[in-house]
């Protein structure tokens, strides 16, 4: 069959298939830094939280989990949690992880800072979880009434 000077064939045809993987661009996974180091020292932890049914990409690194997500530039703590005993900063050694490779691969570690319960441990002060980051290191901003942590600290306007 031929329209306007080309000849249309179906999509099966070994030249067309040709044709097309051509122009296709080849898809790769990015590159960011830091993440082959976070994989290479965690290990999987999947854990169901709510809304029900719902499985997160948790790591374990000593005595915490942290779901963490890496962009372009920034790394977000989406969830930490402790598995040692309330109120033992079982989560620091976790924390110190990322905030050193945060520093070596220089990306800007960042989260939303909320409280929340788990099934083994009642749900932590606002108040203590603010300190807690902000002994570690972290500069805790609030936008929009919402807490978030950075580190490195991000430079102040002069």
């Amino acid at each position: 069959m031929e329209t306007d000077g080309h000849a249309l064939r179906k999509i099966g045809d070994p030249k067309v298939k040709a044709a097309l993987s051509a122009q296709r661009p080849v898809l790769r996974e990015a590159v960011v830094p830091g993440r082959a180091e976070w994989e290479a020292a965690t290990e999987s932890y999947d854990r169901a939280a709510k809304p029900e049914g719902m499985v997160f990409p948790f790591r374990r690194f000593g005595d915490a989990v942290a779901w963490v997500q890496f962009g372009n530039g920034t790394v977000t703590i989406e969830r930490l949690e402790s598995l040692g005993p309330p109120g033992g900063r079982s989560a620091v050694p976790l924390l110190r992880f990322l905030m050193d490779l945060a520093e070596e691969k220089r990306f800007q570690l960042c989260g939303l800072v909320i409280s929340y319960s788990t099934p083994e441990r009642p749900k932590p002060s606002p108040r203590k979880l603010m300190k807690f980051y902000e002994d570690l290191g972290f500069e805790v901003v609030y936008q929009a009434a919402d807490p978030w942590i950075f580190y490195p600290p991000r430079a102040k306007a002069t």
